[in-house]
Order: structure tokens, then C-alpha cells, then sequence
């Protein structure tokens, strides 16, 4: 989010608040996409195949997104919420 702020409305970046601006985007994001997958929707065709363990093969996962919108993805997928991955970190 910062990166694409820098590029449509720099002069944002240097307010004051605008850690405080970018972390509101991202949570009223965050919210958005769970509402959004907690009613089914899905992000792409195959991704609840993939997610549900229907395909064969390991899984991984990279993300810039919120662990609860992984969370809420496996949940509507039929799998356990918890993380089964190794290497999980957050940055």
C-alpha cells in the first residue's frame, strides 16, 4: 500500500499520520476480504481445490496478506484453520 501511495499520492507519505493512514487501508482491507470469503467468495476459479487438498502435491503459500485472510480461506475450504506450514513468519 505504501509503495503504490508513493506512486499515485506522495505528498500523502509525508503527512504526519500517514503510518497511522496506511495501517487504517490495511485493516479496512483485511475486514473487506474476510467479509468477502466468510460469504464464499473465493479469490480465484481452483484456489478452494487447492486449499482443500483436492490437488495433488504440496501447498505453500506467499502472501503479503493479513494471516486472518489465509485463516478465513482455508475455513470456507474445509480445512483446519491452524497453520500447518513450516517457515511461517511475519514480517
Amino acid at each position: 500500500m505504501r509503495h503504490y501511495r508513493r506512486c499515485v499520492d506522495p505528498a500523502r507519505l509525508s503527512a504526519p499520520d500517514a503510518d497511522t493512514f496506511i495501517s487504517g487501508l490495511h485493516e479496512h482491507k483485511t475486514q473487506a476480504c474476510d467479509c468477502r470469503v466468510a460469504k464464499g467468495v473465493l479469490a480465484r476459479p481452483g484456489v478452494k481445490r487447492l486449499i482443500s487438498g483436492q490437488a495433488s502435491g504440496r501447498l505453500a503459500i506467499a502472501t503479503t496478506t493479513s494471516r486472518s485472510n489465509v485463516d478465513i480461506l482455508f475455513h470456507h475450504a474445509g480445512r483446519s484453520a491452524a497453520w500447518p506450514f513450516r517457515g511461517h513468519r511475519r514480517r
